[in-house]
């Protein structure tokens, strides 16, 4: 029986999708803070709330749709809510009261959820079974150098322009997203069975979804303030380059370090990850160099590029 590649069309068309909406999720989501302090002058509380709660809308799409991506079909949901996310994307163009744009990145979240399970179901129901682990880490490449490109533009931008600019940088990424996802083979939607359950709860993925959980709770403060926080510890110039050697560490780990899943196992592939996130987190809380915050960065990265592959 011939093994399935892991290098099909739509593994490929799915990477770029992923790039280009990774790039454009860092975008809003690094400079959301900034711009809703500076422009919309909220304090850090509010401007917390509305960077964040994107994710709920994220997490309500992913518990609505998570069990009925092959009902409705996975490239249906694609590229219906990529439309929907870059029409949204638009509006931020026209939002002039603080809860406008608090319901926009609800709705905007909701769209990237809807889209982002879709895309990774296709592409991890796809893999050899053997090579999930090693498959995984290379689609992930994309999210590494889209997290890299997306928040140093989104800060380069803020700094040297606009905040329209950076909009319009993320406007053009989610675009260039939904073109590739027009290319994707089609998966015929599979009605649902009478006895069938789409249940939220499965008992199997608690550990690894707790894992992740606690994980990216700290992790999004990083995401939200990374921006305010450099220019007040004086180091943003540093902080613009922040996600750069983040990514570069993501990258290392998914093209040498992905395979430690497939061949040891969860517990050797994210122990070690962990430790390194904690010693980076702590770096960078406490630091007044801007090399050492760099340093912080990316020893950070390995465990988002690990969890990542690994969930």
């Amino acid at each position: 029986m011939e093994e399935r590649r892991l290098f099909t069309k739509n593994f490929v068309l799915c990477t770029f999708i992923c790039f280009f909406h990774t790039m454009f999720f860092f975008m809003f989501f690094t400079g959301m803070s900034a711009y809703s302090m500076d422009i919309m002058g909220t304090d850090s509380v509010v401007a917390g709330v509305i960077t964040g709660v994107f994710i709920v809308g994220d997490l309500v799409a992913r518990l609505v749709f998570g069990g009925r991506l092959d009902r409705y079909g996975k490239k249906n949901l694609a590229v219906v809510f990529l439309a929907i996310g870059t029409l949204l994307s638009f509006l931020y163009f026209h939002v002039d009261e603080v809860w406008e744009l608090g319901l926009l990145r609800l709705l905007h979240g909701f769209a990237y959820g809807a889209m982002a399970s879709s895309i990774a179901a296709m592409v991890a129901e796809n893999l050899p079974s053997n090579r999930r682990g090693e498959g995984m880490g290379y689609f992930m490449l994309s999210v590494s150098i889209g997290s890299a490109v997306g928040p140093f533009l989104c800060m380069y931008l803020i700094e040297n322009s606009t905040y329209g600019a950076a909009f319009n940088a993320g406007c053009v990424a989610s675009m260039l997203a939904l073109v590739f996802a027009l290319f994707l083979d089609r998966d015929e939607p599979v009605p649902k069975r009478a006895s069938g359950s789409y249940g939220f709860y499965e008992r199997t993925t608690m550990p690894i979804a707790l894992i992740a959980f606690v994980f990216f709770f700290a992790y999004s403060g990083v995401l939200s303030f990374i921006s305010p926080y450099g220019e007040e510890i004086g180091l943003f110039t540093y902080a613009e380059y922040f996600f750069v050697t983040l990514s570069a560490a993501t990258l290392i780990c998914r093209l040498f370090l992905s395979r430690m899943y497939d061949q040891y196992g969860e517990n050797v592939a994210l122990v070690p990850m962990y430790i390194l996130f904690l010693i980076g987190m702590v770096l960078m809380s406490t630091t007044s160099n801007g090399w050492v915050l760099l340093l912080a960065g990316f020893l950070m990265g390995f465990n988002i590029a690990q969890l990542n592959s690994v969930g």
